[in-house]
C-alpha cells in the first residue's frame, strides 16, 4: 500500500511539474520523500489532488464501451475485470 501511495504522489508530483513550469524560484528546499513534495504542491495546487482522485487510474476503474458483448452501462476495471498483473 506504501508503494502504491508514493507512485501516486510522484505520479501527482510530475504531472504537477510539467503543467506548471519550473517551481526553482518559488521552492528551494530540498525534499526527503515523495509525500513531502506532494504536500508542498498542494499547498498552491489544491486542485490537482482532487482532480487526479477522480481519474481513473486512482479509481482503477473507466469506460466499457471498447469491451465487445458488454451492456456499457458500468464502468469496469480492477474490482470486475480479470487482472493480468
Amino acid at each position: 500500500m506504501r508503494q502504491i501511495v508514493c507512485i501516486v504522489l510522484l505520479f501527482i508530483w510530475f504531472t504537477v511539474s510539467a503543467y506548471a513550469g519550473n517551481h526553482s524560484e518559488l521552492i528551494k528546499k530540498s525534499f526527503s520523500n515523495a509525500r513531502d513534495v506532494t504536500e508542498r504542491c498542494l499547498e498552491c495546487h489544491e486542485e490537482a489532488g482532487s482532480d487526479f482522485m477522480k481519474t481513473s487510474h486512482w479509481l482503477w476503474t473507466g469506460d466499457s464501451s471498447f469491451l465487445k458483448n458488454h451492456d456499457n452501462k458500468s464502468a469496469v476495471g480492477k474490482k470486475n475485470l480479470i487482472n493480468n498483473y
